[in-house]
């Protein structure tokens, strides 16, 4: 048995994205395997996996929802394509090309059963919320749907990404940037070949007070919350060098990064 199995569509495309999220799941003490998306169904009777990451919910891997029945895991989608921002084609993926302009609600029903959707944007979220397909009540679906398989006084983690404040807006939208330019501008100094790429897409982010309310409403107690600052300084490659080489520099970015509540760790309790 392990913890999370994530199925990959396509290894030419995902192959680098998705092994940086197994070695997170890694350094969490998750295990996890990746499978082709031709295993995926020997590999969760094989590994029987807790949770399942799928890249798409369309055609062979519409299976996956009678599977989870059977075998008993969580579903999350990670999908492999972002359509470019176009409706009609977020709208082809989500049900197929086949059914794009003319879809029946009823046949969707099992997306219900998606504990967690990890949309690429907030555009990308509202198109699916549009379509019908998806519910804005979806995380108080999956809230309710963890509640019934604790027992009392159950620990419930929630790893989550929350709202900006001042300090997180500067650090991401000026000087990550600024950074960034620097480094490509040594770069070419040093004849070393280095592209910029500035990715701005967080996806979309609860609340602090939108988190808890939804655990409240779903009989649950906020034990604890922990900001976690260690991502933050990662993305940092000044910062990153400075901890790796000096613990006492390490300790200080730690307590500063804290600052940044933008990636947090929610502990409840089931009442």
């Amino acid at each position: 048995m392990i913890d999370i199995l994530i199925i990959i569509d396509n290894p030419l495309r995902e192959h680098l994205n998705l092994n940086l999220l197994k070695k997170i799941f890694t350094h969490k003490g998750l295990s996890s395997r990746i499978v082709s998306k031709h295993l995926f169904e020997y590999a969760i009777y094989k590994y029987k996996p807790q949770s399942v990451i799928v890249p798409r919910v369309t055609g062979g891997f519409s299976k996956i929802f009678d599977l989870s029945k059977k075998i008993k895991f969580h579903i999350y989608l990670l999908p492999c394509e972002h359509g470019a921002g176009e409706k009609a084609r977020i709208i082809s993926f989500l049900t197929g090309a086949e059914n794009r302009n003319n879809y029946d609600l009823s046949n969707f029903r099992n997306y219900k059963n998606i504990l967690k959707f990890f949309v690429p944007s907030e555009p990308y979220k509202k198109i699916c919320i549009d379509s019908g397909l998806f519910s804005e009540d979806q995380i108080n679906l999956a809230f309710s749907k963890i509640n019934k398989s604790l027992q009392k006084d159950g620990i419930f983690i929630v790893d989550m990404n929350t709202e900006h404040n001042f300090f997180s807006t500067f650090y991401h939208n000026f000087y990550l940037k600024i950074e960034s330019i620097l480094i490509y501008l040594f770069s070419k100094i040093l004849n070393k070949k280095i592209g910029l790429i500035f990715d701005e897409n967080f996806g979309y982010n609860y609340k602090k007070k939108e988190i808890i309310d939804i655990a409240i409403k779903n009989n649950f107690k906020l034990l604890s919350i922990n900001s976690i600052g260690k991502n933050e300084i990662n993305r940092s490659f000044i910062f990153r060098k400075l901890s790796k080489n000096n613990k006492f520099i390490e300790k200080v970015l730690w307590k500063i990064f804290k600052l940044i509540p933008y990636h947090n760790i929610y502990k409840f309790k089931k009442l």
